[in-house]
């Protein structure tokens, strides 16, 4: 019987909502354990597995996958990504200048 593998959850933030991801080695197994459980998502961009944290129901997840695989949670109890949200840029806005004539023409340019 081969060891069970592993998969660890931490938080991440995706398309601006926090999440709980789930990184583990591609495993079909695990894969269609993850597909079976309530909000799993597969992001093509990051390559991962997330549910949206509001979401997220650790016993649900636990309960599931601590049969057929290690579900190392630690990451979750850390402040780690949940407490920065990501800040949106600030738009700069341009003082308006009145150029000296024959620049501007008098006018705000």
């Amino acid at each position: 019987m081969s060891p069970k593998p592993n998969i660890a959850l931490s938080h991440d933030f995706h398309h601006g909502k926090a999440v709980v991801i789930l990184s583990f080695d591609y495993n079909l197994e695990l894969i269609n354990h993850v597909k079976s459980i309530g909000g799993a998502r597969w992001s093509q961009r990051k390559k991962y597995w997330y549910f949206i944290k509001e979401e997220f129901h650790l016993s649900k997840v636990f309960e599931s996958l601590q049969p057929i695989s290690y579900v190392d949670y630690s990451a979750l109890k850390t402040n780690s990504k949940t407490n920065q949200i990501p800040q949106k840029s600030k738009t700069v806005t341009k003082p308006k200048v009145e150029l000296p004539y024959p620049f501007g023409h008098g006018h705000l340019a």
